[in-house]
């Protein structure tokens, strides 16, 4: 079984009762991440930016080299200059 065969297409977030649950969109059974939400952690942000990301990173939307971590088009840590 090769890597494409283990990791899902795209993701998605599903909300069940406060928790926001990371999923396949091929598959929502087959969940990733899940985040609870309370009045001091924001599930639901950190959900949606965890499926937003992979999404992005499938879509080839970043650029990146055999030996440096990816770099999202538009954003940058703001302590590191490009």
């Amino acid at each position: 079984m090769d890597d494409e065969e283990l990791s899902p297409g795209r993701l998605m977030v599903v909300e069940q009762e406060g928790v926001f649950i990371v999923v396949s969109e091929d598959d929502p059974s087959d969940w990733v991440a899940s985040f609870t939400q309370d009045d001091k952690f924001p599930a639901r942000d950190w959900a949606e930016r965890m499926a937003d990301l992979y999404n992005l990173r499938g879509e080839g939307d970043f650029v990146h080299g055999p030996d440096c971590p990816p770099r999202f088009t538009g954003t940058h840590h703001p302590f590191v200059q490009p």
